[in-house]
Parts: structure tokens; sequence; C-alpha cells
């Protein structure tokens, strides 16, 4: 790309620009957009009403007391007062009441079109594959979820009566300058037409009180002279465009680097809170809070160069303003010296008035232009988030998973995880290959173990089953059909899956037994925490399966917390189970009860296990060695045994550390406190 096309996109980004604005509010107002609409008339009334004020005052009351210092025949000045305070009272109940309905209606469109976008965000995150979710930092997603909609949200309810309302004003205060030069300019051209075109003498009495005075120069300004000021106005509003396309450029850039600083602040914090206990172990406070303070001082500064320019800003448009007025006065004494009467001091008052208005709307806007820049940013952001496409997504003519048997096969499956891009050398990065031209087969009921080292592809099975990840190439197939053939939906709630890290969620036990399944019963999930050997401690609870957890279960043992999980699995009872590292980190008691609930679990079901517990893998129907992505072995545990390679070496050094351990003097077992109290 040129540096005159990269320059040009710059330039075309700096603009201040609502579009991105209107497509978010027309994409999700829904039914809303008539609310929008009214508040849009609204404005519009109340914009006219603000331009038809000072056509009262002090256009009417400067006139009056023209005429009558000037010795011409006015109506009462009762009767004066009367109108202009009876009309003045009236358009301003109207402007302010125009303004009020006009804050009411965006205020609930605002409300809805945030509302709007969090339920898309919230269900959207939800699609989108564990690639995204891998490469993507917590606290970033959270800021876009929450303050970047805010953000939209805040600006609809707060800023944008503001913006719209300076636009239809300036709009409406030059067409009411225009029309107020054309009603000047109408008997200005009358008069001039009789001068030049009736004779002396006709009509003796029109003539004489329509031609002025030949001393004071008739001919040096013309009829058109009136139309300099609204020409003065027009003119001006390209001034105003390039001051205010300078000052959003460097505004919005300041709140794009300000914006960018929060999510790393919040990035920052969540992942400081999520470790805290290492934090606190290794002593690293110190460390940590250097780290937030240089992004937080990162933040400080992108918001301070924001402010500065919105100073700077607001003076300009002052300095502006004031020029602008002058050369207005300038001009209207100006024509009324060369032409008298051209121009009442009336019309001018109300022309210098309406300049002046002009620039109020610019005034308030640059009062709030942190808004402005914060929701270009944000717009950006959430923009951003939306047009991503899940990577695993159902076909178009994906139907409805039937009841599953449970017969999996893998055919020739390739699959990479996406590339890790190098900060320093993006693009240069290349996929990682996991899984090369796997394929194997399990039959309905069997119990199938992949064991193998470290990073050689284990779990990357256990998730491309349920569609976690789509293979690069190959077929994943269930009961003989390729599982992209189903919905995501019918295919996953066929499926159960206890992992090494126990997912819980903030809420009862009772609501986290039941996730899997929100229609099970009582009797369900007592029997299901019967089965996953969890139904002991929980009735040693004050609540029972009342008992509230905290956030991540972090009140419960790892022991206590993987048997809930189990319990979930149970009672989602599916054809298919895999289990994943179930029982890796739990003491030798614990490990024994997770064990116990596993194969009763498994009893019935086509199962997948990657674990090294040897207890748990030796009596699987089959066991599959995993070796950079291609099977090394594959038979029972007896017959792997006896052919040698990598599964024996695997057993043999498990085997000798539990021999080693085994002969060791016995010591006081360390059991943690959480394990032996439960919920304190």
């Amino acid at each position: 790309m040129s540096k005159k096309s990269s320059s040009d996109e710059k330039a075309a980004s700096n603009r201040l620009n609502i579009r991105p604005l209107v497509a978010m509010i027309a994409r999700f107002s829904g039914n809303s957009r008539r609310i929008f609409i009214l508040s849009l008339i609204m404005l519009t009334l109340e914009s006219i009403t603000g331009v038809l004020v000072p056509l009262l005052v002090p256009g009417y009351i400067v006139n009056y007391v023209q005429k009558n210092l000037a010795g011409i025949p006015t109506g009462s000045l009762v009767q004066t007062l009367v109108f202009v305070t009876v009309g003045l009272l009236i358009l301003t109940m109207v402007n302010s009441l125009c303004d009020s309905l006009s804050e009411i209606y965006l205020a609930q469109g605002g409300r809805k079109v945030g509302y709007n976008i969090r339920v898309f965000l919230y269900n959207h995150l939800q699609k989108l594959s564990l690639s995204f979710h891998g490469q993507s930092r917590t606290g970033d997603i959270l800021t876009r979820v929450t303050s970047d909609v805010a953000a939209v949200e805040d600006f609809i309810i707060k800023n944008l009566s503001d913006f719209l309302g300076s636009l239809l004003g300036i709009f409406t205060l030059l067409i009411a300058m225009c029309i107020g030069a054309l009603q000047i300019w109408r008997p200005l051209l009358l008069r001039d037409t009789c001068n030049r075109l009736i004779p002396a003498g006709a009509f003796g009495d029109i003539c004489l009180r329509l031609k002025p005075d030949e001393e004071l120069g008739l001919g040096a300004v013309g009829p058109a002279a009136v139309f300099i000021i609204p020409a003065i106005a027009l003119a001006i509003i390209p001034v105003m465009a390039l001051i205010t396309n300078y000052f959003t450029g460097r505004i919005k850039s300041a709140s794009k680097r300000l914006r960018s600083s929060e999510g790393e602040l919040a990035s920052a914090a969540q992942e400081m809170l999520g470790s805290i206990r290492v934090v606190q172990v290794y002593g690293q406070g110190d460390y940590e809070q250097s780290l937030f303070s240089g992004q937080s001082q990162k933040a400080m500064n992108a918001a301070l160069e924001a402010a500065g320019y919105q100073a700077r800003f607001s003076w300009v448009m002052s300095v502006l303003a004031a020029v602008v007025t002058g050369v207005i006065i300038w001009s209207g004494v100006g024509i009324i010296r060369a032409n008298p009467g051209s121009i009442s001091a009336g019309a001018l008052a109300v022309f210098i008035v309406w300049a002046d208005q002009m620039f109020k709307p610019t005034k308030k806007l640059i009062a709030q232009w942190n808004a402005f820049g914060k929701l270009y940013a944000s717009l950006e952001s959430i923009g951003g988030l939306i047009d991503l496409t899940p990577e695993v997504r159902d076909r178009p003519d994906a139907i409805t998973a039937p009841p599953l048997h449970g017969r999996i096969e893998f055919r020739n499956v390739v699959f990479s995880y996406p590339a890790i891009e190098s900060s320093k050398k993006k693009g240069d990065a290349k996929s990682r290959p996991t899984l090369n031209g796997l394929s194997f087969d399990i039959q309905p009921g069997q119990v199938v173990a992949v064991v193998g080292h470290t990073g050689a592809g284990k779990s990357t099975i256990a998730q491309l089953l349920p569609r976690l990840y789509d293979p690069n190439a190959g077929q994943v197939l269930i009961d003989g059909r390729d599982i992209r053939e189903f919905t995501l939906e019918s295919l996953r709630a066929q499926m159960s899956m206890v992992l090494q890290e126990s997912i819980l969620f903030t809420g009862s036990i009772v609501e986290n037994i039941g996730y899997g399944r929100p229609d099970a019963s009582g009797a369900d999930i007592i029997e299901a925490s019967k089965n996953a050997n969890a139904d002991e401690f929980i009735s040693k609870f004050q609540d029972g399966y009342y008992t509230i957890l905290n956030e991540r279960g972090s009140n419960l043992s790892g022991g206590q917390r993987q048997r809930i999980a189990i319990a979930r699995a149970f009672i989602r009872d599916t054809p298919i189970l895999i289990l994943d590292e179930p029982s890796t980190g739990l003491d030798a008691e614990s490990t024994d009860l997770v064990l116990q609930a596993l194969r009763k679990l498994m009893n019935g079901k086509t199962t997948i296990i990657i674990s090294h517990e040897l207890s748990l893998i030796r009596n699987a129907d089959k066991i599959i060695v995993i070796k950079e992505g291609q099977i090394e072995q594959m038979g029972t545990h007896d017959e792997l045994i006896r052919a040698g390679g990598l599964y024996a070496n695997l057993y043999a050094m498990q085997s000798g550390q539990r021999e080693m351990l085994g002969s060791a003097s016995p010591v006081a077992e360390v059991v943690n406190p959480q394990d032996e109290k439960g919920l304190k």
C-alpha cells in the first residue's frame, strides 16, 4: 500500500464520523426505532422554537424602542409587553417540553440499545471458538462487554441530544438567517425598482415614501447586500469543520490509547487477583505493583492528552466566535450607513444573536468531547468483536442429532492450533501441528484411554469430539456420520465432560449439579450426588445442597469440587463421556473417592479417558498411545506391556515412583485443612 493511500485512510479515520454510531443504533434498536424518530422530531421542534425566541427578545423590543426614539407611531406599550411576554412564555414552554421529551425518549432508546448489545455480545462470546478465547485477554473482553457498551449507552442517553440538537440548531439558524435576509431584501428590491422604473410625479406619494435621500447614497450598497450576513455564517461552516476535524483526529487517537490502556489495566488486575496465592507466596507484590503503576501511568497520560486537546479546541472556537460576531456587527453597521432603513436595529440584533447561537452548540460539544473520543474507541472495540465470525458454527443444512449410540471414529484427522504471532514479527508465525493423520475407532460402550507425553495431542482429541475445534482435514464421525452434519447444541447435549480443573459457578450446590440438566428433580440431584460420592460431605454443610459456593467453588477442597463436577456428569446421563485428567492434583483419599465415582459413571457409556492414573486406565478396553500427533501404539494394557515401547516405559516410570513412595518411611500425611473440614 502506498504512503498516500495509508495517509488518506488515516485521515479518513480521524474525521468526525457518526455513521458507526448510526449503524449500531439501527442494528440494535430493535422495536425502539420509533422512539428515536420521536426524539428527532422533538429536537427539531426545540431548534425551531430556539430560533424564534430572538425575534421577540431582542428583535421586537429593539424595534419598538427604535421607533419610539424616531417618533414613529407605535402601538400601546402594554400591548407590546403582553405580546412579547406571552410569546416568550409559550416558546419557552414548548422549547423546554421538547427538550425534556427528547431526553426521555433517548434515555429509553439508549437503555434498550445497551441492553441489546450486551445480550448479543454475551451470546456471541459463547459461540466464538476456543482459539479466540485462548489468544484474548479476559480483562480486555470484559472491558468490551461492560465499559465499552456503557460508553455507547451513556453517549446516547447523555450526549446524543446535544449532538443532534447542535447540528439541527446550526442548520435551523442558517435557514433562519437566509429567510430573514430574504424578507429584508424583498422590500428593498421593490423600493429600488420603483426608483429606477417609475417616472417622477407618478404615484407621487408612494414614490416619495420609497425614495431615499440622495445624499445618503442608495447606490453605494444594493439590495443584495443584506445577504452578506448569512453569507458570513455560511462561510464560517467550512472553517469550523476544518478546526473540528483537526482536533477530532487527535482526541480520537488519545482516546483510543486510553481505551487500550484501560483494557490492559483490567487484564492486569484480573490476572493478579486470579493468581494472588502465587503472587503472595513468591513475594512479587512490588513487581506486580510496578507493572500496574506503569500501565496506569499510560492511561493517565492519554487522558491528560485528550483533555489538553479539548481545552485548546474550546479556546480556538471561542476566539473564532468573537471574530465572527465582530465581522457581522461591522457588516451590519456598514449596510445601515450605506443604505439607511435597509436593516433595522432589531433585525441586526437578531442576526448577532443568531450568529452567537451558532457557536453555542459547538461549545456544548467541546465540553463533552472526551465522550466523543471514548465513543469512537468503544465503537471500534465493540465492532471488532461483533465482526468476528465463529470458526466453529452450524452448517446451513445442519440437522438435530438423533439419539446417539456412541460409535466414534477419527478418520485421517489433521489439526493444528492457530499460530501464536510474535509482537515483533507478525505474520511470520507458523501454526503448531498437533494431530497428523490420526485414525482410530471406538465401539459403543467401550472405554478407551489416550496416553502420551505432554503436548502429544491427547487433550486435542477430547476437544475435537464436542466440536470445540474443527479439524483442518479428515473427519470425526459418530455412528457413521460426520459430526459437522449435526447442530452444535444437539451434538453437545449428548456428551458429558469431566475436566482436570473443576469448573463450578457462583451459586448453590443444587444449581451447579443441575447445570447440565435444568429440569432435574431434587431426587435426581441427590441420586447423582450419591453416585459421585458427594452426598456425604454435602449433607454435613449447614445449608446442605443449598450451600452457596464462592467464585469457582473456592470454599470447597479440590476433591469436593471434582465430585460435584462428576455428579453434574451423572445427572446428564449422556451416551458419550469425556474424562480429561479428572484425578490430577488430588490427594490419595480424594483420588480414591473420585475414581470410585468415575467407574460408576463410565458404566454403559462410550468413554474417552485422558489420564496418567494407572488404576483408571489399565482396565480400559483399548489404550491409544499418542506421540507427536500420531498413534504410536494401540492395544490393551497387557498387550502394550508385553510389546514394550512408549507405554511400557511410561508405566515403568510411574510404577517405579510408586514403589519408591511405598518403600519410604511412613510420614504424617499433609492434608489440606479444607479437605477435612469442607465448608467452614
